[in-house]
C-alpha cells in the first residue's frame, strides 16, 4: 500500500519550499523523462500559487545544476546531483505541458471534460466563474416571463415579506434576488431533491391547536400566558412539555408529546420558507438548460458537482480515473484545509488508486488558515480524509519555524493565540457571546478552537530584534458611535502610512488588510483623498460615484426631459440650487453646440459649480470625475463623438474602474482572503468588531427547506445544525485575524475600537482578550 505524508504548516513556515523540495525528491528517484515527469501531480488552489511552485522547482533545479551554496544544500536535502538536475531541467523545458502543477479547479475540469461524452455534454465548454451573475440571469429570465411564472414569484415574494429581517424597500425583488442567490449557493447540491410541503397553513394551524388543547390541561406552577400566533403557540407548547418531561422523565406519553411538538415546529419552520422552493427549482432548471444549450458551465461549481455525483453512483467509477491513476504515481496537495467536501469526493477514487499502486500522497495545510468555508472549504477534511484512506501508511510532520516575521511579531502571535488553548477561559468568553445556546453545544466550539490552535507556537528563524521598539503596535480609537469610530480608524491608517513613509518605508511595502470588499473601497477612497498612491483588487467603480451619476443623469435629461425617474433622481441629488426646468434650460443653452462628451461634461461641471466643489467638500469625488473625463477623451479618440452612445458605453456590462497597477509604488488595500500566502514589510489591520453575518439560517433538512431563525422552536439536532453553521463562520473570523497579522514581516499595526459595539456574535471579546493577554505579558501600553 502507498504512503501518506501529512504536513501541518503554520504561517511563514516555508510551505512552498517544503512542497518544492518534496517534488525534487520524487524526481531524484526516477530517470529524467517525459513519462516519469507525468507521474507527479501537484495540486494548488490558485493560478498564482501554481506558477510560484513551478518557478520555485525550476529555480532549485538551477541552483543544484550550478552548484551554488544553496544548490549544495538542496542537493543534500533532495538527493538530486548536478548531472540529474540538469537532465530534469531539460525534460521540463522540452515538455512543459507535462509539468503537472495545476489548480484543483483546472484538474477537476479536465476530469469533467473526460466524462462529458458519457454525460451527453459538449466538451467544448464556455466557463464562467461568476455564479452570482448566472443565478441573477436565471432570476431575470423568471421575472421576464411574469405570466408563466406569476405563481412561483408570488409565493417567493410572500415568504420574503413575511420573514424579512430588515426594512422592506420599494423594490423588494432586489433583496429577494440576493436572498435567493444566497440560499441557492449554500444548498445547490440539494435543490433538485427538495420536497414540496404537502400541508396547508389551515391544516398546520389545526394540528397546533389540537396539541395546544392537550397542553393547556397539563398542570404547571407558572401562570400561563395565552399565546396568539402559531409561533407563540409552539413556543408555549414546547416550553410547557419540557417542564413536564423534566418532572416525569420516565413517562413515554409525555415524551411522545414532546417529540410531536418538535415535529410540528419543524413543519412550521419548513412552511415559513416553502414558498422559495418552486423558484429555486426553476432557477436550477434554467441553469441546467444554460449548460446544455449554451455549453456554459460555472467554474469549479457545476463541474465539481457533476463529477462528484458521477463518482457517487454506486459501482460506477469512470474509466478515466483508472487511466489517469495508471499514469500518476505521486500527488502533492497544497492548502488542503481549503478543499471542499465535493472536491474531495471527486478526487478520492483517484487518490485511492494511486495509493493502491504503491504511490504517495503529500497533503500540506494549516487549519488556522482555513478562511474559505463560505465557498465550501471544509477544514475538518484535514483530519477526516485520513480515515477515508486509513489503509495507507501515514507519516505526520510539522513545520514549526517562522522564516517570515521578526521575533516580536512571532512572539505576539504565540502569546495572543496561546489563550485559545485554555478551554476554561475560552468557554467563559464563548458562553458570553452565544448566550442563548446550550452549554454542551458551546463547549464544542471551545474544543474546536483549542484543537485548531494547539500547534500555534513557532520559533523565529530571523535574527533577534530585541532592541527594537514599535514592531507590534496596538492602536486604539475612541468614538461616540460606529460611524465616528470608522472615520477615526481610517484617519489613523492615513497617519500610520504617512509616518512610515516619512521614516523611509516605500508605499509599496505597506498593506492595509480588511475583511470585506466594501471596506476596501472605503479605505482606498480615503487614501486617494489624502494623495496616498494605492491599488486594490477591488477597484472603485464609477457607478458608485454620486457626481458621476449626477453628470450622466444630466446628459440623459438634455435629450429626454420626459424621463421621470431620472428627473426625480437629479432633483434629489442636492447638487442643483434651482428648479429642475430652470437648471436644465441653463445647462442646455451652455452645451447647445457641443457634441463632444469630454467638453460637455466639463461644461456641466463648470456651469453647475461642481468643479469648484471638487476642491473642497466634494474632494473625495475628484478621482471619479477625473476618471470619467479621461474615459470620455479616450472614447472620442476610439469611437468619435456622440453623447447617447457614450452614456450607453459607460453603463455597459463591465463599467470602468479606478485603480493603479500593482507594479507602481503604491499601498495595497486588500481583503485578507486575497493576500493569503503573501507577505509585506508593514501590515495594518483595522479591526472593526468582526461579527457573524449568518445569524439566521435557511438550510435543507430531511429533504425540506427549513428556516432556523427561531431558536426556541428547534430540537437539539437543528440547534446543533444552526450553531455549526454559525460557529464555522465564527472560527473563520478568528482564522482571518490570524492570517492578517501573520502577513507582517517587519512591522504590524492593529487598530481596534476602544469600546466594543453591542453586535451579537462578535469576535471582539475574544480578540480583545487575546491582545490583552499579550499586552499584560509584555507590560506594554496601547497607543
Amino acid at each position: 500500500m502507498g504512503k501518506i505524508i501529512r504536513i501541518e504548516a503554520s504561517a511563514g513556515s516555508g510551505k512552498t519550499r517544503a512542497l518544492a523540495t518534496h517534488f525534487l525528491k520524487l524526481l531524484s528517484e526516477m530517470e529524467p523523462s517525459k513519462e516519469n515527469l507525468n507521474k507527479v501531480l501537484a495540486i494548488t488552489f490558485t493560478n498564482k500559487a501554481a506558477e510560484e511552485m513551478k518557478e520555485r522547482i525550476i529555480k532549485y533545479l538551477k541552483e543544484i545544476s550550478f552548484e551554488t551554496e544553496e544548490g549544495s544544500s538542496l542537493a543534500n536535502e533532495t538527493g538530486l546531483d548536478r548531472k540529474r538536475a540538469r537532465k530534469w531541467l531539460d525534460v521540463i523545458v522540452e515538455n512543459f505541458d507535462s509539468f503537472n502543477v495545476k489548480t484543483i479547479d483546472s484538474f477537476i475540469f479536465s476530469l469533467f471534460k473526460a466524462i462529458s461524452f458519457d454525460l451527453k455534454i459538449s466538451s467544448d465548454l464556455d466557463v464562467t466563474f461568476n455564479i452570482d451573475r448566472e443565478i441573477s440571469r436565471a432570476f431575470d429570465v423568471i421575472l421576464s416571463n411574469i405570466d408563466k411564472n406569476k405563481d412561483i414569484i408570488e409565493k417567493a415574494l410572500l415568504v420574503y415579506l413575511q420573514t424579512a429581517e430588515d426594512s422592506i424597500s420599494l423594490y423588494p425583488e432586489v433583496k429577494l434576488k440576493r436572498l435567493i442567490t444566497d440560499i441557492y449557493k449554500h444548498n445547490r447540491n440539494y435543490i433538485n431533491e427538495l420536497e414540496d410541503l404537502e400541508i396547508s397553513l389551515k391544516e398546520l394551524a389545526n394540528k397546533i391547536d389540537i396539541l395546544l388543547e392537550v397542553c393547556e390541561k397539563l398542570e404547571t406552577k407558572e401562570t400561563d400566558k395565552v399565546p396568539k400566533s402559531e409561533k407563540e403557540k409552539l413556543e408555549y407548547i414546547i416550553e410547557k412539555l419540557r417542564k413536564v418531561v423534566e418532572k416525569n422523565s420516565s413517562s413515554s406519553y409525555y415524551m411522545n408529546l414532546y417529540k410531536e411538538a418538535f415535529e410540528l415546529s419543524k413543519t412550521f419552520l419548513a412552511y415559513k420558507v416553502s414558498g422559495y422552493v418552486p423558484i429555486l427549482k426553476e432557477i436550477r432548471s434554467i441553469l441546467d438548460k444554460f449548460l446544455l444549450r449554451e455549453g456554459r458551465v460555472k467554474g469549479g461549481d457545476d463541474w465539481t458537482r457533476i463529477v462528484a455525483e458521477k463518482v457517487r453512483e454506486e459501482g460506477n467509477i469512470p474509466l478515466i480515473y483508472a487511466y489517469i491513476g495508471g499514469k500518476l504515481h505521486h500527488i502533492l496537495f497544497d492548502e488542503f484545509q481549503d478543499t471542499s467536501r465535493e472536491q474531495w469526493d471527486a478526487l478520492k477514487p483517484l487518490l485511492e488508486n494511486v495509493l493502491s499502486e504503491g504511490g504517495t500522497l503529500l497533503i500540506v495545510g494549516d487549519k488556522k488558515q482555513a478562511i474559505y468555508a463560505w465557498r465550501g472549504g471544509d477544514a475538518t477534511l484535514f483530519d477526516s480524509c485520513l480515515e477515508d484512506l486509513r489503509s495507507a501508511h501515514l507519516i505526520c510532520q510539522e513545520l514549526t519555524k517562522n522564516f517570515r516575521s521578526k521575533a516580536k511579531i512571532v512572539d505576539f502571535v504565540n502569546k495572543s493565540f496561546h489563550i485559545l488553548k485554555n478551554n476554561e477561559e475560552i468557554f467563559e468568553i464563548i458562553d458570553n457571546i452565544f448566550k442563548s445556546y446550550d452549554k454542551d453545544i458551546k463547549e464544542i466550539l471551545s474544543h474546536r478552537l483549542a484543537e485548531i490552535y494547539s500547534n500555534v507556537h513557532q520559533e523565529c528563524h530571523r535574527a533577534s530584534d530585541e532592541d527594537l521598539d514599535n514592531i507590534v503596535n496596538i492602536e486604539e480609537v475612541d468614538g461616540e458611535n460606529p460611524e465616528s469610530i470608522n472615520d477615526l480608524m481610517k484617519q489613523k491608517v492615513v497617519e500610520i502610512i504617512k509616518k512610515e513613509v516619512k521614516n523611509g518605508i516605500n508605499h509599496g511595502d505597506i498593506a492595509v488588510l480588511l475583511r470585506s470588499n466594501e471596506e476596501v473601497k472605503e479605505y482606498q477612497k480615503i487614501l486617494i483623498i489624502n494623495d496616498i498612491p494605492s491599488y486594490s483588487h477591488v477597484s472603485l467603480q464609477l457607478e458608485k460615484s454620486k457626481i458621476v451619476k449626477f453628470l450622466l443623469n444630466t446628459l440623459r435629461l438634455i435629450y429626454n426631459r420626459n424621463d421621470k425617474v431620472v428627473r426625480f433622481s437629479l432633483t434629489n441629488s442636492r447638487l442643483i440650487d434651482k428648479p429642475i426646468e430652470a437648471f436644465l434650460g441653463r445647462v442646455k443653452r451652455r452645451v447647445l453646440n457641443i457634441n463632444s462628451p469630454y467638453e460637455m461634461l466639463a461644461a456641466i461641471l463648470e456651469e453647475t459649480g461642481v468643479s469648484k466643489r471638487l476642491e473642497d467638500d466634494l474632494a473625495h469625488e475628484r478621482p471619479f470625475v477625473e476618471m470619467l473625463l479621461e474615459i470620455a477623451h479616450q472614447y472620442e479618440c476610439d469611437q468619435g463623438t456622440g453623447i447617447r452612445r457614450f452614456v450607453e458605453f459607460i453603463e455597459g456590462e463591465s463599467p470602468p474602474t479606478i485603480g493603479l497597477p500593482e507594479a507602481v509604488d503604491a499601498v495595497l488595500v486588500s481583503t485578507i482572503h486575497r493576500v493569503k500566502g503573501l507577505e509585506f514589510p508593514v501590515v495594518i489591520v483595522p479591526y472593526r468588531d468582526w461579527s457573524v453575518v449568518t445569524k439566521r439560517v435557511i438550510t435543507v433538512h430531511e429533504g425540506k427547506l427549513i428556516y432556523l431563525g427561531e431558536l426556541d422552536l428547534l430540537e437539539r439536532d437543528l440547534k446543533m445544525k444552526k450553531f455549526d453553521t454559525i460557529s464555522r463562520e465564527f472560527i473563520e473570523l478568528i482564522n482571518l485575524f490570524y492570517v492578517a497579522i501573520t502577513r507582517a514581516q517587519d512591522k504590524l499595526y492593529i487598530i481596534i475600537p476602544k469600546k466594543a459595539s453591542r453586535k451579537s456574535q462578535s469576535t471582539r471579546k475574544l480578540i480583545e482578550r487575546m491582545i490583552n493577554y499579550y499586552v499584560e505579558s509584555e507590560k506594554i501600553t496601547t497607543n
